[in-house]
């Protein structure tokens, strides 16, 4: 028996579905043919015994009696013809195989698709078409199932791989169904289907579904699959971008967690009134909205929203393609931004602007168009611009632009013209006006604007300029290419000798002087301009002589330029205007100038100072006669090299960067300063200078390069001077001055007496115990801060400091012939200021508690130097003694004073007595106590007594003396010094006179 199954193949060509249809419309006939069959082991169709059909079967066909006979064989004969040729017509292969798996039927499908013959096929084992490698398991499987009668593979679909008679294997499709044929044989039939176009159309379908899902992941626009209830069910990439949430966060979320501006809650009404009802009020348009990022941010967006085709049953779906319209909003307001400048600009502009349409009708205007002719924007607007025409063409103006939209000849399109205009109050004025056509789409009316320049200021500046013209001190020629003169202001009239009409119509060269040798050539130059465009003469200025009407010449500087014809109008000649300027004087002040630079190089030549002028990378450029002989480098030698060549090692290679720092920042910090450094001669040696350097200005410098002087001044000799002089002052600080100038003066001793000299001795109470216990730093401090108090009130009064030993300090009147009582009321106010200054400092620094004891006595006294080193002006006597047990004997923080200061100053001053005292090596004498003033202060009062020699003299006398005088100076304060005893030696008598 044969069984022929039928498949239906909705995705093959459609060849394959109109067989498969004829196919299942004689399904029943072929059912009956198979069941009929008889299947040979040869594989031919013969006759034997039959089996009636058996539906429930499942397919299977089983005997069902004696085979019919008559007429009931040609009904079977047919049948099974009929199932023949079906199953031949058959587009799949089919085999049936015994139960060993020997090939007993093919069909012509089998033989087309395997390449084998159907005497190949016949009696061979169905193996020889089984691919991948089961080929030796096939007989296996049939085993498997004839013994255990399970059904694995019977009655099933499965793919497997077949293989061509080539050797090429295929995917097929395998439907295997067991059948009984008459005699109670098994046998096996397999419908076989070709994959290989099935298989190349999924792998075609994976590509395009792959290059779906990288161009949606590739697109620049945000993607978003949702179902009915809005789910989302896909995002791409450029979602995540956008919004900020994960997809992850988004897959299986609602749709509505992106909306924006309010809407979030409505969204899911949107889709299901459109599942409702069909209205496609969003579905399939675009539309503009606000969506919400993960931020909460809110921004502006363009949603496309369309339904996707499902199969029947399945959940309808949805795409939606969102496209971020921020930067697009943004560049729309740009546009509005601009067209509201444009609009502003137009409106701020000062000449009048209309557009106006093709028939003549004003669309619009700006604000100078309503100031300058009159009438409102309404009066204008919707009229026709004829009506601000003036001069009797308005009536023609429509004919202007008829003909020009009938033609296109552009007689006053993209041109200038002047013409005049009419204003509201019928006034007219001349104007300038500029048509041009405006682009508009295809199917507008065409656009015209206009820009219209009120000329009446034009034609003022025109008469003006002609009176400036008239009135520059400057000649001023107009002439034509051909050299002739068309015009000649006041200045020229003056200048040259000739009158106006003299000028006019004359060729130049009337003017030209042959001093310069240009006469001759003049008319040339313009003709060789004109011919070849080259501008030898043209637009520069040049200096040339010049001639008057009386023949004398003298220099000017001529400017020669074309005029543009737009600034002569109606002039269709090319224009050219001279300006001559007399350079009479100019030439005079040269000359005067290059005599005022030879003056300033001879003067530069002539300074003692040496000179430098250096370019701005410290090169040097020029030096004068000083700075070769100071610095030993021949002008050859300094021409070209760096500046720091001169300069001593410390400032040699900072020199550069000083100038660097200054051209940068403009930051002067050695700039117009004098600096004292360090030069160095060309033999090395080096010597004191004061730099100074200042940027020169020089005109001219058309390459904008900078240039600086530098003066040296050298300072050896100065600081010998200084050297001097601090010397001197050191020797006046020991020393009076007409000491210091005996001293110079004469080798030997110097020893004096005085008959009458005040002396003051002031001793800080306890100093010994408070030394001991302060540091050394800190005791030489407060010491220098006392003393130094103390000196100051020395000079307020004029008196002689004469030295300090430890804590003492010693101050006399100056020694002199006689000393005055004003010297000595001098000394009494010193000491009461002592007092007050320490009790001042105590306050500024408490803790310190300081007081003095103070003795004043005055008489006669020896004063002279003593030693060879350290030299000490001191003074000896009866009268030195008594000062100082004077102090010693006093009571701390008061003035102890003798009786014959009191005698002498008592009318200035009070004093309580102390009776008699013991004073040692004295005995008992009675005693003052200086207690105050009885009057004020004298500001100042220098006492009456010999005038001294004013220091500057000194100075001066001094210096000649000064090496030996003070090395002799220095040799007697040395020999003074080491005699001086410490301040315990106080009890002594001699303690202060040492």
């Amino acid at each position: 028996y044969v069984c022929v199954f039928v498949r239906e193949l909705p995705h093959a060509a459609d060849q394959w579905s109109r067989q498969h249809r004829a196919l299942s419309a004689n399904y029943d006939d072929a059912k009956v043919a198979m069941e009929a069959m008889a299947v040979s082991d040869n594989g031919g169709i013969g006759s034997g015994g039959g089996r009636s059909p058996n539906p429930a079967a499942g397919g299977e066909v089983v005997g069902a009696g004696p085979v019919p006979v008559g007429g009931e064989i040609n009904l079977e004969r047919k049948h099974m013809l009929t199932a023949s040729a079906i199953i031949e017509a058959s587009i799949d292969p089919m085999f049936c195989i015994n139960e060993r798996g020997i090939i007993v039927m093919v069909n012509e499908a089998a033989v087309r698709s395997f390449g084998y013959s159907r005497q190949e096929f016949i009696s061979a084992n169905i193996q020889m078409i089984v691919g991948g490698g089961h080929a030796k398991n096939h007989d296996q499987y049939i085993a498997r199932y004839l013994k255990t009668g399970e059904k694995r593979v019977m009655g099933k679909k499965r793919e497997l791989v077949a293989r061509h008679k080539s050797g090429k294997e295929f995917p097929i499709e395998l439907s295997l169904t067991e059948i009984l044929h008459r005699g109670g044989k098994v046998a096996f039939t397999g419908v076989v289907r070709d994959l290989s176009d099935q298989k190349h159309d999924k792998v075609e379908l994976r590509l395009k579904h792959s290059l779906t899902l990288s161009i949606i992941e590739a697109a620049v626009d945000a993607m978003f699959y949702i179902n009915e209830r809005g789910i989302i069910q896909m995002v791409n990439e450029a979602a995540v971008k956008q919004f900020g949430w994960s997809r992850s966060e988004f897959l299986g979320s609602n749709i509505s967690m992106i909306c924006g501006g309010g809407r979030a809650p409505n969204h899911d009404n949107y889709i299901k009134r459109y599942l409702r009802t069909g209205e496609k009020r969003v579905m399939g348009k675009k539309r503009e909205l606000r969506a919400r990022r993960r931020d909460e941010s809110e921004f502006p967006i363009e949603l496309g929203l369309t339904e996707v085709k499902v199969r029947k049953g399945e959940e309808r779906s949805f795409c939606g393609f969102i496209r971020d319209l921020s930067k697009e909003k943004e560049q729309q307001k740009e546009v509005m931004r601009k067209q509201r400048l444009m609009a502003g600009i137009l409106d701020a502009t000062f000449d009048a602007l209309f557009a106006i349409n093709e028939k003549g009708i004003i669309q619009m205007v700006n604000n100078a168009a309503v100031d300058q002719f009159g009438w409102s924007r309404s009066e204008l607007v919707g009229h026709n611009i004829r009506k601000i025409v003036g001069g009797g063409h308005s009536e023609r103006h429509d004919d202007y632009l008829a003909r020009f939209l009938r033609t296109g000849e552009k007689r006053v399109m993209g041109k200038k013209r002047e013409l005049p205009a009419r204003r509201k109050d019928g006034s007219e004025f001349w104007i300038e006006l500029g048509l041009t056509e405006v682009r508009t789409e295809k199917g507008e009316d065409r656009l015209f604007t206009g820009f219209l320049r009120d000329l009446s200021a034009i034609k003022r500046k025109q008469r003006l300029t002609a009176g400036i013209l008239e009135s520059s001190f400057d000649s001023v020629f107009a002439i034509n290419s051909k050299g002739i003169i068309t015009m000649a202001n006041n200045a020229a009239t003056k200048q040259f000798g000739w009158a106006k009409e003299q000028f006019l119509n004359q060729d130049i060269a009337m003017i030209v002087g042959t001093g310069s040798g240009h006469a001759a050539n003049h008319s040339e130059y313009i003709k060789r301009y004109l011919r070849t465009g080259e501008k030898r003469v043209m637009g520069i200025r040049r200096e040339l002589w010049a001639r008057r009407a009386d023949g004398s010449e003298f220099p000017i500087e001529l400017g020669l330029t074309e005029l543009q014809c737009s600034e002569l109008p109606g002039v269709e000649e090319r224009e050219f205007v001279g300006f001559v300027r007399d350079i009479s004087l100019q030439k005079k002040q040269e000359t005067e100038l290059k005599q005022k630079q030879a003056f300033t190089e001879s003067l530069i030549e002539a300074s003692l100072d040496a000179m430098f002028a250096i370019d701005e990378q410290g090169r040097i450029i020029m030096v004068n006669d000083t700075a070769v002989k100071k610095f030993q480098w021949s002008r050859k030698d300094f021409m070209g090299q760096n500046i720091k060549m001169i300069m001593g090692p410390e400032h040699s290679g900072k020199h550069d960067r000083y100038l660097k720092r200054f051209l940068r920042t403009g930051e002067a910090r050695i700039l117009g300063q004098q600096r004292e450094l360090e030069a160095k001669r060309r033999d090395g040696s080096l010597f004191p200078i004061s730099l100074g350097v200042t940027e020169v200005s020089i005109p001219g410098m058309a390459d904008g390069s900078r240039m600086f002087a530098a003066y040296i001044h050298d300072l050896t000799q100065r600081h010998r001077v200084v050297e001097a002089e601090k010397a001197e002052l050191l020797l006046l600080n020991m020393l009076p001055e007409d000491i210091a100038l005996r001293l110079k003066a004469d080798n030997g001793h110097i020893a004096d007496h005085f008959p009458s000299v005040a002396i003051l001795f002031a001793d800080l109470v306890g100093f010994t115990k408070m030394a001991s216990k302060m540091k050394p730093t800190e005791l030489v401090k407060m010491l220098n801060e006392v003393f130094s108090i103390f000196d100051a009130l020395v000079d307020k009064y004029d008196l002689n400091k004469v030295k300090t030993i430890g804590d003492c300090y010693m101050v006399t009147s100056h020694p002199d012939e006689d000393t005055e009582v004003e010297e000595i009321t001098h000394l009494c106010h010193f000491a009461l200021d002592m007092i007050d200054a320490l009790i001042s400092y105590n306050i500024e620094h408490p803790g310190r508690n300081l007081k003095l004891r103070i003795g004043i006595n005055v008489g006669p006294v020896v004063a002279g130097v003593v030693g060879k080193k350290r030299f000490l002006y001191d003074i000896w006597g009866e009268a030195v003694n008594l000062a100082s047990r004077m102090e010693s004997t006093g009571i701390p923080g008061k003035i102890h004073c003798t009786k014959a200061i009191v005698d002498l100053v008592e009318t200035d001053f009070e004093f309580e007595s102390r009776g008699p005292v013991e004073i040692k090596s004295v005995g008992k004498i009675e005693t003052f106590i200086l207690t105050q003033r009885k009057r004020l202060v004298p500001a100042r009062s220098a006492p009456v007594r010999r005038p001294r020699q004013r220091r500057s003299s000194l100075l001066a006398e001094s210096l000649k003396t000064l090496k030996s005088s003070r090395q002799l100076l220095e040799e007697k304060i040395e020999n003074l010094q080491n005699r001086i005893s410490d301040d315990s030696g106080a009890e002594d008598d001699d303690s202060h006179s040492g």
